[in-house]
């Protein structure tokens, strides 16, 4: 948040106004995808109160973004300030909280003997939040590929899309 120097922390500026809209809408965004994981205190029963933190479903957020501004075509870039869509922002972060569940599920996995001949499983089920995750990723990235595909469409007929050598043996035959 504004200008901070590491040297001089007595020196921090207050953050900017576009910051606080930035942060606002951040917080905005990490509610909504908490409320589409029902990740309440008062729907979590078994496990604490909330199963993801709001700095891991930003981390979520920002792997998202980064991720469709890397996929083809390369547009220009995207913040979550002008990102296209919010349902793709949700069901994209959505799949990777669910993997990196996954992750932590299968890392603490742990099955024993009671001793009088009784095994118990300590552990949930890594394989369906991983089903979950993929399910959740592979409409993302298909429903990614899609939109970025349009949105070429759309500004190759203002001029702004990406150019494609089609143009240029277009032109070899246009006298």
């Amino acid at each position: 948040m504004g200008v901070n120097d590491p040297t001089k922390p007595s020196q921090d500026t207050a953050p900017t106004t576009a910051e606080r809209r930035l942060a606002k809408l951040y917080s905005g965004v990490v509610s909504l995808i908490r409320t589409h994981l029902r990740d309440h205190a008062t729907l979590n029963r078994l496990i604490r109160p909330q199963e993801h933190s709001d700095q891991q479903i930003a981390l979520s957020l920002l792997q998202v973004i980064e991720e469709y501004n890397a996929t083809p075509p390369l547009l220009p870039s995207r913040t979550i300030a002008d990102f296209p869509s919010v349902d793709l922002l949700l069901r994209g972060s959505v799949g990777k909280l669910l993997a990196s569940t996954a992750l932590l599920q299968t890392r603490n996995r742990m099955v024993y003997s009671d001793g009088m001949g009784t095994r118990v499983n300590q552990t949930e089920n890594p394989q369906l939040n991983m089903q979950y995750s993929q399910m959740y990723y592979q409409q993302w990235k298909s429903d990614v590929r899609q939109l970025k595909k349009a949105l070429n469409l759309d500004n190759s007929f203002n001029g702004t899309g990406i150019v494609s050598e089609y143009l240029l043996v277009n032109g070899l035959w246009d006298e």
